[in-house]
């Protein structure tokens, strides 16, 4: 029979065991290999002390051939790298005596001198400038979109645009199932792809596939009915800046219904955002012309010219709205006139009534 260990050395088995453990955490842990460039770490190369001849002074190209390498270790550096000591809440530390607070990092609220800049947001720039050959990082920058640092999670955004075609499933589930912070993040995205280049997605990002494009299209018509008004407005606005050729096709009339109940919305912003949206759709909006008549009555003057304007391409068919159109060339209000005009010669319904400078207000 084996001998049992004397009472005092009966801790060592367990003591093994936790090494074991901290071991293997540590060891699954460890970063992938850091790739070496013109014979300096990439971590070297990526910290922005060294500006002169650092990362940025290294032609894309040189970045580029690196590429395959860097991207796992850039993506472990987004995980795990130093924080910069940005301080925005109250910190634990923040009223615990001097003597402790120099043993605690400042990102605690301690004194201690902390990292002069963020490796995590840096991590994510470089892995912007590599496009598409950054995708196997996408699972990592999903997980970042829902930082509670604004700063870190609109770099995360601008780097999937850069990214393109592989971000579309991260776009797709962050819609569908993220936070509120992950979701505004990737319709502000949406939204800077589209309405800063005129209706087209540029940068990376392209339409998706036909097959994905009912899922993004659920998951913006879901949005539209968040509790949240300003997740309503940008998702009416992202609906609205979609490229012509797929707003041509019958994608996105799931969300005409949706669009439809913002006009009624009690955030101004909403409905304006909703009737941009609906004119998009030309007349397969049609069933949103008695609400749109409706607010031609508005006492905002935003909601007026943007609803006269929308008829024009919404009412073609039917010219529900040349009655009430008619009315407004009356307008005390020169915009309004112009804008009645421009909706009613969109819709050929001008006839015989002067333009809109040779009326005058009612009296």
């Amino acid at each position: 029979m084996p001998r049992s260990l004397p009472p005092r050395f009966k801790w060592l088995p367990r003591l093994a065991g936790i090494a074991i453990v901290v071991g293997v955490v540590v060891w699954w842990q460890r970063p992938p290999p850091e790739p070496v460039l013109n014979g300096r770490r990439l971590s070297e190369w990526i910290d922005p002390a060294n500006e002169s001849w650092g990362f940025w002074a290294v032609p894309r190209e040189q970045i580029e051939s690196i590429g395959g390498e860097a991207v796992p270790w850039l993506a472990w550096v987004v995980e795990h790298g130093k924080r910069s000591s940005s301080k925005s809440t109250q910190l634990p530390f923040d009223a615990a005596p001097d003597w402790i607070r120099r043993w605690v990092p400042r990102r605690w609220g301690g004194l201690r001198t902390p990292s002069i800049f963020d490796e995590r947001r840096v991590a994510i720039i470089v892995l912007g400038r590599f496009g598409a050959k950054a995708a196997p990082a996408v699972p990592t920058l999903a997980k970042s979109l829902s930082s509670e640092d604004a700063v870190l999670a609109d770099l995360v955004r601008d780097t999937l645009n850069n990214i393109g075609p592989a971000a579309w499933q991260v776009i797709e589930d962050g819609l569908q199932h993220g936070s509120t912070q992950t979701q505004r993040a990737l319709l502000i995205m949406l939204d800077s792809c589209m309405q800063k280049h005129g209706g087209r997605m540029e940068g990376g990002l392209v339409p998706p596939p036909a097959a994905e494009m009912t899922a993004v299209v659920q998951a913006l018509g879901k949005i539209c009915r968040a509790p949240d008004a300003e997740l309503r407005a940008l998702a009416a606005r992202v609906i609205g800046g979609w490229p012509a050729d797929r707003m041509e096709t019958a994608f996105f009339d799931p969300v005409i219904p949706d669009l439809i109940r913002l006009l009624s919305d009690t955030d101004e912003p909403v409905r304006e955002n909703a009737i941009v949206a609906l004119q998009s759709f030309g007349t397969k909006a049609a069933p949103a012309v008695p609400r749109l008549v409706e607010l031609l009555d508005s006492p905002s003057m935003d909601v007026r010219f943007l609803v006269a304007r929308a008829l024009g391409y919404v009412d073609w068919v039917e010219k529900l709205s040349v009655p009430r159109l008619r009315v407004m060339l009356r307008s005390p209000d020169r915009l309004c006139r112009s804008v009645a005009t421009e909706a009613l010669a969109a819709l050929d319904a001008l006839q015989d009534e002067p333009t809109a400078v040779e009326i005058s207000p009612a009296k």
